[in-house]
Parts: C-alpha cells; sequence; structure tokens
C-alpha cells in the first residue's frame, strides 16, 4: 500500500512507525513515556573461597552454568527497531564487585558475587574472594571488612575469569553502575590475556535516575534499599550487594512495566 505526498506527486513507500519514533513524537508534545519523566530526557575451580548456589526448581536441581530461561537470543544486543524478548523470557546475571580502589587500570579485584535471575526466580548464585595481588589500603578495609589476611589463600583473578564468564554466558549483566564493575572485569580480562568481555550490560543506578528521580535523595545501593524495602540490604560485600541489585531491578521492571516497557531493548534504551 502506498500513500500520495501531493506535494511532489511521487510515491512513498509506507513503514511501521518504531516504538521509539513513537516516543519521540510524545516528547516533542510533551507527554510523558517510559523512563522519561514529565517529556524530560530525565582457577583454583571451586576452591573454598568460591561458591556456586544452584537454586532447586519444581523438577530438580538447576545448572547455574547454563540459563535456563534463554536460548542465547540475548547474548547480543538487538536492533532498537525489534522489541527484543520478553522480560520474563530473559536471564540477568546480576554481578557486584568489591576492589583494592575505584580504578580499574591500577586497582584490583578482592571480591565478586553474582546472583542469576529469570521470570522473578533465581537460578543460581556465584562468590568468591579474590588475592589482587597487592596490600588492600586501610580506608577500604573500614568499609568491606577485607583485608590482607582474608585474601592472602583466595585465587588470583586470572583462575577465576572462566568460572565466572561461564556462570555469565547468554546472559544480560547487570550492575548498580555498571560502568565501575564492568570497567573492572574488561581490565581483568584484558591483563589475563583472554578475549574481550562483552556480554550486553544493564545499568540499574542508570535507570533508577530515571525512573526513581523524584523518590529518593540519592541513588546510592543503601538509599534505594532503605526507601523501598528490599528484602536484600547491601552490606559493602559482593554477594549481598548483587542481592541487594536483583531486588532492585526487580523494582524497576515493575516500574518500567507500568509505561508499557515489556522487552530487553526497551528497557536497555532507559540505561
Amino acid at each position: 500500500r502506498h500513500r500520495v505526498d501531493h506535494r511532489v506527486r511521487t510515491p512513498v513507500e509506507r513503514r511501521p512507525i518504531t516504538r521509539h519514533e513513537q516516543w519521540d513524537e510524545r516528547l516533542d508534545q510533551g507527554t510523558e513515556v517510559p523512563g522519561i519523566i514529565g517529556g524530560n530526557l530525565a582457577s583454583r575451580p571451586r576452591s573454598s573461597h568460591m561458591t556456586i548456589v544452584p537454586a532447586r526448581s519444581r523438577t530438580g536441581w538447576l545448572d547455574t552454568n547454563r540459563c535456563s530461561c534463554s536460548t542465547g537470543r540475548v547474548y547480543r544486543q538487538r536492533s532498537l527497531d525489534d522489541l527484543g524478548l520478553a522480560l520474563s523470557e530473559v536471564t540477568f546475571c546480576v554481578v557486584d564487585l568489591e576492589t583494592t580502589g575505584t580504578r580499574a587500570d591500577s586497582d584490583a579485584i578482592t571480591e565478586i558475587g553474582a546472583v542469576k535471575v529469570c521470570g522473578g526466580e533465581v537460578l543460581g548464585t556465584y562468590q568468591t574472594l579474590v588475592n589482587p595481588g597487592r596490600p588492600i589500603p586501610p580506608q577500604i578495609t573500614l568499609i568491606t571488612g577485607l583485608t590482607d589476611a582474608v585474601v592472602a589463600t583466595a585465587p588470583r583473578i586470572e583462575s577465576v575469569l572462566p568460572s565466572l564468564e561461564s556462570f555469565c554466558e547468554g546472559c544480560v549483566v547487570v550492575a548498580h553502575n555498571a560502568r565501575f564493575d564492568l570497567g573492572f572485569l574488561r581490565a581483568a580480562f584484558e591483563r589475563a590475556g583472554r578475549e574481550e568481555f562483552r556480554p550486553p550490560v544493564l545499568d540499574t543506578l542508570a535507570i533508577a535516575r530515571r525512573l526513581l528521580r523524584d523518590e529518593v535523595p540519592n541513588f546510592r545501593l543503601g538509599t534505594l534499599a532503605e526507601r523501598f524495602g528490599f528484602a536484600n540490604s547491601p552490606s559493602h560485600r559482593a554477594l549481598d550487594d548483587a542481592r541487594a541489585t536483583t531486588d532492585l531491578l526487580h523494582l524497576l521492571i515493575e516500574r518500567a512495566s507500568a509505561w508499557g516497557v515489556t522487552g530487553i531493548d526497551d528497557l536497555m534504551l532507559l540505561g
């Protein structure tokens, strides 16, 4: 079917208007759209330091190294004109790190925690201490409680990366301030001479700033956990913080769904 542009008298092919063009049109009209408030873009395998815990399903133990709710289609970000997988079908791997400092190029990872979820169900957890190969500064110990003695016999990061990569395989990786956590992980993969770590990434900090900006004074994980009554409280330890970030992810999915966001690609656009 064609429509006629009477100004030039030539047929113009009709194509579907994408959801994102609809959002742009609504923005131009000053109408609120999903995620935009008020119309504004607001190894030592299985060492004593490493724990991979499978969750119990109705039919038996789930394999935490596979994504049972995904076929791998989410391993790369799909076209922005494609609605993508429904959020209920996506397997997320929520990751948190503890480190010796804030610079990925000069500091090192001391602990990794991760929670794998799909459709609101926890599929498994991953936790390991990491020997950073350098002293942990006293100010970091005050925050995390991790000392040189605690991580002295933990595996080095080169031994940990294969099991972490396997745990995250086929998942959308989620982090609160993803630039920090993914920056450290990518630097670690590079230093270890491994293939670049580039999974699809969702940043709960960026999405929270859009969806919750009128409800909290700041977007620290602890503030959000207290304000919204998360079941898990962050403690500056990797697995605890990953669990709290999982609670935040579920809250953000619920809020985004109220704006009609039901696919993973649309949710990624918010972050």
